[in-house]
């Protein structure tokens, strides 16, 4: 997936915001669905989580400038699960790309492991809303941070048809 630049007039960044706020209360338990949206700050640092409200988010975003992190999907759970939900709504099969040779078909068809998660860093600047593909990942821990990325693997379609919604003609 691309980054996605698009001016603030021409992007449904309410509706947008809507969606993924449902998405994490019917996915995290209620006392962590709140605590899903982070503060990005310098060179990927995370600032800490925004309250998961649709006003928190977009004053955030528009009036004061923060980069935000979205997740995509679920937590891939230690890496077992046999599936994980998606915000476009789908369920993506945790399965080995592997043929019965054991040779690895596409290197490009990774999934999440169960430490990092991919979504969007949203920043907004000069009347444009900048949309880039990242993953927060949790291996460099405790010091965590979000990595912008170019390739999300099995996640890449999805995530480009979900942002495509969102986007005014």
């Amino acid at each position: 997936m691309k980054p996605n630049r698009v001016p603030l007039n021409k992007f449904d960044l309410k509706g947008f915001t809507s969606e993924m706020v449902n998405f994490y209360k019917d996915i995290w338990d209620a006392d962590y669905a709140h605590e899903v949206v982070e503060l990005v700050k310098d060179r990927g640092i995370p600032g800490g989580y925004i309250p998961c409200k649709k006003a928190t988010i977009y004053r955030n975003i528009v009036k004061d400038g923060n980069y935000l992190f979205f997740p995509f999907h679920e937590p891939n759970v230690l890496g077992f699960s046999e599936s994980f939900s998606c915000a476009d709504g789908q369920d993506i099969e945790n399965v080995a790309n592997e043929e019965e040779d054991g040779e690895n078909q596409d290197d490009s068809c990774f999934l999440p492991g169960d430490l990092e998660l991919y979504g969007y860093i949203l920043k907004y600047e000069s009347d444009l809303l900048t949309l880039d593909p990242a993953y927060l990942d949790y291996t460099t821990g405790p010091a965590f941070r979000t990595v912008s990325c170019d390739d999300c693997g099995l996640l890449d379609e999805p995530m480009e048809a979900f942002i495509g919604k969102f986007v005014k003609s």
